[in-house]
Formats: C-alpha cells, structure tokens, sequence
C-alpha cells in the first residue's frame, strides 16, 4: 500500500509542475483543483515521457474529462496535444462530453432533414398550383416552361460541380479508429477548408 500523503491537491500540482516527474502528476487525487491551463501543462507531462504506460493512459484521460462539456473546445485549441495523447493510447473518443456532442449532432441533423421535408411538401404544393395541377391556364403554361428551362440550367450546374469536387485543392490531418493521425486528401469543397494547402510547385498540376 503506498504511503499516506498528508499534502494538499494545490501542494501536489505544483510539485509536479516544478518537476515535470510524471509519477507527480499521479500523485494528483482531485484534477479539478489545476488551472485549466495547468491541467493541460500536466497532460503534456503524461504524453510526452519515454513510454506511456496505462497508468498514465488513465490520467491522461481524467484530465481531458475534467475539462467537462468544454473538452471539445480544448481540445481544438490544443489539437496537436489532443491527437498525440490519441496517439499514444488514451482512449479520448470516448469522452462522455464527446459522446453527448456527437449526440446532439445527430439530433439537429434530424431535425433540419424534418425542416426540410416539410418546406419541401409546401414548395411542391404551390408548385403545382403554379403549373396548372387545379386547371390549363396561359400562365401555367408559362411557369412550366420556365421550370423546365431552370431544371436544364441545375443540371448543366450539377455537371460543373461534381467536376470540381473531384480536384484535389489540399489535405485534412485525421485520425484512424485506432487513434493514428495521418493526412488525407480533400477535394474541392466550398463549405471545407482544407487543413494544408497542396505543394504549389508550378509543375504541378493540381496546384490550388
């Protein structure tokens, strides 16, 4: 049984802030009482030792989930630290406040397809009052050639742009299941912007 440590959490932290000893780190009992600034300060004391054992691996992991529903926040704000812990065995994906995130995604996905249909029903309904469904009308006839003469410009476009989201405009740091980051590439995507450009040698032909 280790001995009893009579010092206090705020003793324990700056111990092992002072020495960057990761078995300091360890002798921590309540996280919650470091900085945020200070518990990242000691993930990379965990992280980036000679060997990372499962000991650490834990530790890591209560730091980040001390950071509560804002460990998304911190982790984009120190995403090169997020993706080494990944690397060297801290099952971060697996963060409760990562989890209800991706839950409340799938949730406002659903709702905006919901929103969606429903805007979709009551265009379809005014169109084809529009286009005569009640009756022949000169004016129906006219909203009809319009629609036909706008269906053919959308599929030219649809044309233009699936050619463009085949080119290759950079590339995307992401990680694998098994927690391994690495560079993939991303084609054209307006909405996306690419974490690093392409190289722009000017023999290149998918230069951006």
């Amino acid at each position: 049984m280790a001995p009893w440590d009579s010092r206090t959490e705020r003793e324990k932290i700056d111990a092992a802030l002072r020495s960057g000893d990761p078995g300091d780190v360890k002798a921590i009992d309540d996280v919650g009482a470091a900085s945020p600034d200070e518990r990242t300060r000691l993930i990379r004391i965990l992280a980036y030792q000679g060997w990372v054992g499962p000991r650490d691996e834990s530790m890591i992991e209560r730091l980040w989930a001390s950071f509560g529903d804002g460990t998304p926040e911190i982790a984009r704000q120190h995403i090169v630290l997020w993706t080494h812990c990944l690397d060297v065995g801290a099952e971060l994906q697996k963060q409760p406040s990562f989890r209800r995130a991706q839950s409340a995604f799938l949730v406002d996905v659903q709702n905006g397809a919901q929103s969606t249909l429903d805007k979709n029903r009551e265009y379809i309904a005014d169109e084809l009052t529009a286009i005569g469904a009640d009756g022949p009308s000169v004016a129906a006839d006219e909203k009809l050639a319009e629609i036909q003469r706008m269906a053919r410009l959308v599929r030219e476009a649809r044309v233009q742009e699936s050619a463009l989201r085949r080119l290759p405009v950079g590339e995307e740091l992401e990680v694998t299941a098994d927690g391994l980051p690495y560079w993939s590439t991303l084609t054209f995507d307006p909405l996306n912007v690419p974490g690093r450009n392409l190289d722009r040698d000017g023999d290149d032909p998918q230069r951006d």
